[in-house]
């Protein structure tokens, strides 16, 4: 499937890969960085008109100074992006990257400010691309500055505590049940109770504490993996292409799998996971 250029799979968080395998044609992009972008007072408008009842977001002549500071500064960036759908809100997020150093080395750090969908986007998975906006940004920042686009970047946000006066309160809390029936809720939720089953019966995932529990990132083929006991591992195809799981865990058997394409080959689709036994021959490991 073909992204536009602002949509860099390899930024989603893990629980956002789903974004990925949508159809975005209808949605055009808008990065708003300078004071006299002819977007910034629309985009304002709908995050004033969200938080600024409640006093969550900074006056208009605060934020337009800001768009300011990658020209006065240079190694500070803020910015807002804005989503649309022909005429129709979509989305807007605004956020601040700055270079740092950081044991010795450069790095960015993102402050993710506010963030906004349109109530008829939501659950659409354009919330995953907002939330990954910022990672680009910071990378601009650091190439702006002679820094490596892989040095490490740093995200920080903040959370509100809810108004428990405010119905929009209310609204979200509410659970709504009829959503166990339909996708991809119903989907997500066998998924997960097949994960709660492999734990109750597998003994390697019933360990005590961190210390046999390894954890890592590979950017280079798009994976995280968990490896629990040295005996069990989660393998999470984060990035835009398949993993070879074969290849990455040096063997092992399928215990569970969420890729409706997993064969002997051991190719992990991408967004999908898989749960693996290192050592299918040693029952008493």
């Amino acid at each position: 499937m073909n992204l536009p250029p602002w949509m860099i799979p390899s930024d989603l968080a893990p629980g956002d890969t789903k974004s990925r395998g949508k159809e975005w044609n209808a949605v055009q992009f808008f990065r708003i960085d300078r004071p006299d972008h002819p977007l910034f007072d629309p985009a304002y408008q709908h995050l004033w008109d969200q938080f600024g009842p409640v006093f969550e977001i900074e006056s208009r002549e605060v934020l337009l100074k800001r768009l300011n500071w990658a020209r006065e500064y240079g190694d500070l960036i803020y910015e807002m992006d804005l989503i649309m759908s022909g005429h129709d809100f979509v989305g807007v997020r605004d956020h601040s990257a700055i270079l740092i150093e950081f044991h010795g080395s450069p790095a960015a750090v993102v402050h993710m400010s506010h963030n906004l969908v349109a109530p008829a986007w939501r659950r659409s998975g354009i919330a995953g691309w907002l939330r990954a906006l910022p990672v680009e940004t910071a990378r601009r920042c650091l190439t702006a500055n002679g820094a490596p686009a892989d040095s490490p970047i740093i995200l920080a946000g903040e959370m509100e505590y809810p108004d428990p006066q405010d119905e929009a309160t209310h609204r979200r809390s509410v659970l709504d049940w009829d959503e166990l029936e339909r996708e991809p809720h119903s989907s997500m939720l066998r998924w997960y109770r097949q994960l709660l089953e492999l734990r109750h019966r597998h003994p390697a995932l019933r360990t005590e504490g961190p210390e046999d529990t390894a954890a890592a990132v590979h950017p280079d083929i798009g994976a995280f993996t968990v490896v629990r006991g040295q005996r069990v591992m989660v393998v999470v195809a984060t990035g835009d292409q398949a993993v070879d799981v074969a290849a990455l865990a040096g063997g092992g058997t399928a215990l569970l799998t969420n890729d409706a394409t997993w064969g002997d080959a051991g190719q992990l689709a991408a967004g999908r996971t898989v749960v693996l036994d290192l050592r299918p021959d040693d029952p008493d490991a």
